[in-house]
């Protein structure tokens, strides 16, 4: 394909999918061998370099390291922007720069890149009080001191797909929470992951992507939108 040069710069998640064998229990190859399994990796970072045989993508610092060699992978944007896209394309070389606290990617660059125009789904504008808990990291365990433990959170607006929230609390990247609040007299408990994050004077403003929200939330913005 063309050079995709619309790529570049653009925020992505690479998700991977590696064998994970456990260590050896003195039992044959033969069940060692059934007692694989699938281990979903994500990683979240921007395409730095782009050109007619490579994408060079730069994510954070891994913990731990999972070398991805060879590896088909599926690339998807993550920017807070009216153009999606995803793509697969396999890993030609990945390792660490020490330096910069970064891992490498050098991707081929794919046969065909899928885009999407969308309209941003409609949100409802109001500020509203909750609770925020953080229940897991991507790239592994929430810091001991954020375990099972609940903030309080003003949500700034909600749309079906996501909600923007204000807090004094800074999260770890590739969080996954859980956020309680009310809508219409209705107690809602939903999960979401941190998409993007802005400072502004002591406090920290996050736009996130509900996983999976509910049908019942979605009926309860639709009729707030066409009221």
């Amino acid at each position: 394909m063309s050079n995709p040069i619309y790529l570049l710069n653009q925020k992505v998640q690479i998700h991977c999918s590696v064998e994970e064998c456990p260590a050896s229990s003195g039992l044959g190859n033969e069940d060692n061998q059934s007692a694989r399994t699938d281990l979903d990796c994500i990683y979240v970072g921007r395409i730095t370099e782009l050109d007619s045989h490579r994408i060079m993508v730069k994510c954070e610092w891994p913990d731990p390291f999972v070398l991805q060699v060879e590896n088909l992978v599926e690339v998807t944007s993550c920017d807070e922007t009216l153009t999606k896209f995803s793509f697969f394309s396999s890993v030609r070389d990945h390792y660490l720069d020490e330096q910069n606290k970064q891992q490498v990617f050098l991707l081929s660059v794919p046969k065909e890149v899928n885009r999407m125009e969308h309209r941003e789904a409609q949100r409802s504008e109001f500020k509203q009080s909750g609770m925020m808990r953080i229940i897991h990291v991507r790239s592994g365990l929430p810091p001991l001191t954020m375990r099972n433990k609940t903030y309080p959170v003003v949500i700034r607006n909600v749309s079906e797909t996501g909600v923007q929230v204000l807090t004094n609390i800074q999260v770890p990247d590739q969080v996954i929470v859980e956020l309680s609040f009310t809508i219409a007299g209705e107690s809602l408990a939903e999960q979401a992951e941190v998409v993007w994050a802005r400072v502004v004077d002591e406090f920290f403003i996050y736009g996130m992507r509900f996983t999976n929200s509910s049908l019942f939330l979605r009926q309860l913005l639709r009729n707030m939108v066409s009221k």
